[in-house]
């Protein structure tokens, strides 16, 4: 957990930046068929045993995976857990292979036993991992278990040029030694329309299923920022986002950012934890946590009609053009 310490500070990009102006490739991409969980959402959880996470279970709730950053889980829990591979490093490495050769029996995954890989390997401040080292660890210590039954995501890139970039020249050097079954991806912007263009880009551009693996309505672009959401649009923006993503068979999973007292740089009205529960680490839950842990919520019950409207997308078969065509619209909408 020391390497989250840093996590989201000095976002390098502008946060309203189109995907399709990145560059090209004509590297063949795996396809993928998507795994369907009776729910998609998810819980990143940094806390470790800090902070209680039964306010997050129950018999009606609507987490159905939990990661840390880690090879296994920080905290006993009921959920299931998502392995991941965070850095590059000998130290990194060393525990993953550990964990593997154990079978993550320290675990209960996930039912597709899915694995997550290096974190947001493009930027300095994370795990800072070339394409051709990234490439060569996955091929030796990650690409092994599929044969094994397990699901494996992508390195997990944020969402501007630069991660998409990383991404191609991943699987450029891979030279169709990496064989994912989903694309992890983070997301933080300010507008609803954001989040559309950006996963509907990644989806056309890889062919691959979505795992929104951070999320939330924050700036970390370059430039002036906007006056910061209020609590109403991160009510809203949740409310319609989750609608959308529920409705894209494309999506399989989406984690929002994040479930923590900290929130390292993220607007902290996203926060799922009530804050007047710092003090005695009670892990109570804010209306923004009740809601997204809640299957009923009235956030979720209904469809606006501008999730309506980009479920219809089909975006695998994407052109450039096409792209540019969604870019426009997205600068439209702000």
């Amino acid at each position: 957990m020391v390497a989250l310490a840093a996590f989201l500070f000095l976002w390098p990009l502008v946060a309203n930046t189109a995907l399709a102006s990145s560059t090209t490739t004509t590297t063949p991409v795996p396809q993928s068929t998507p795994y369907h969980p009776a729910s998609k959402r998810g819980l990143s959880w940094a806390n470790g045993n800090w902070v209680p996470l039964a306010p997050f279970d129950g018999p009606k709730t609507s987490i159905s995976a939990t990661y840390d950053w880690a090879p296994a889980p920080s905290t006993n829990s009921s959920f299931p857990f998502v392995p991941m591979l965070w850095g590059c490093d000998s130290a990194h490495i060393t525990a993953w292979d550990a964990a593997a050769a154990a079978n993550f029996s320290g675990a209960r995954l996930t039912p597709d036993r899915a694995l997550l890989a290096f974190n947001e390997p493009e930027l300095g401040i994370q795990s800072n991992c070339s394409p051709s080292t990234a490439a060569t660890l996955w091929i030796s210590h990650f690409e092994p278990l599929k044969a094994k039954g397990y699901r494996l995501g992508t390195p997990a890139v944020t969402m501007g040029p630069e991660g998409k970039a990383w991404l191609l020249q991943w699987f450029a050097e891979c030279a169709g030694g990496c064989n994912p079954d989903f694309l992890a991806v983070h997301w933080y912007d300010m507008t609803f329309a954001s989040l559309t263009a950006v996963l509907e880009g990644y989806y056309a551009a890889f062919n691959l299923p979505i795992w929104l693996t951070e999320y939330a309505l924050t700036f970390f672009g370059a430039g002036t920022p906007p006056p910061p959401a209020t609590q109403d649009q991160i009510t809203e923006f949740m409310r319609e986002s989750m609608a959308w993503l529920d409705a894209q068979p494309w999506v399989e999973r989406y984690f929002w950012f994040g479930a923590m007292y900290d929130m390292q740089g993220v607007n902290p009205l996203n926060s799922l934890l009530d804050p007047a529960g710092n003090a005695t680490r009670s892990g109570a839950l804010s209306a923004l946590g009740s809601a997204y842990v809640t299957p009923s919520s009235p956030l979720n019950q209904t469809l606006s009609a501008a999730a309506v409207h980009h479920s219809g997308a089909k975006m695998r078969h994407t052109t450039p053009a096409a792209i540019c065509i969604i870019c426009i619209s997205w600068w439209w909408y702000l």
